[in-house]
């Protein structure tokens, strides 16, 4: 009985830490969610456009929401969509785009149009991309719990609640 118990206590502490392991990735993944869907409903009440300044406290509210400050970045962007040249043809338009850190604003609407959802001709959607990164609460140097240092992303959509536009970097009025 000693003898097997020998050789399973090894495998028993395995099994805890991995569960263990496995158990914060998932709360930090669903934590990132929640803290990304926070950031879209702050900015979809924004009455006065939104300036970068607000944006970088965006990200700091982000970091403080998922406890973490391991290089977590949020982006903000708004697309609308209007009329082609020819008055008929619904065409996307980006707004505008900012980010902070390493995630940087998007250049064209072609970078984002597969993620987009349908939308209705003169309606305006924010868009809210965060990165947060992720390193496992037990490492060790002998045994592989499985997760290694990962990256977890989300993106949001979200109307504007009381204004027709988010606006970006211009006066309030």
């Amino acid at each position: 009985m000693s003898v097997e118990a020998v050789i399973i206590f090894p495998l028993l502490m395995w099994a805890y830490a991995a569960m263990f392991v496995y158990w914060d990735a998932f709360k930090s993944q669903n934590i990132n969610l929640k803290a990304t869907y926070t950031i879209a409903d702050l900015i979809s009440r924004y009455e006065c456009p939104i300036l970068q300044a607000d944006i970088d406290g965006m990200n700091s509210v982000y970091s403080y929401l998922i406890r973490s400050d391991l290089g977590n970045d949020i982006r903000v962007t708004v697309v609308s969509m209007g009329l082609a040249d020819d008055g008929v043809t619904p065409e996307l338009d980006l707004e505008w785009s900012e980010g902070t850190g390493d995630l940087i604003g998007y250049e064209n609407i072609d970078n984002i149009q597969g993620k987009l959802p349908i939308m209705a001709t003169g309606d305006q959607l924010i868009l809210v991309d965060s990165v947060m990164n992720w390193e496992p609460p037990l490492t060790f140097a002998l045994i592989d719990l499985g997760l290694g240092d990962m990256t977890f992303g989300n993106s949001v959509f979200t109307a504007p609640r009381f204004v027709p536009q988010v606006l970006f970097d211009q006066p309030c009025v």
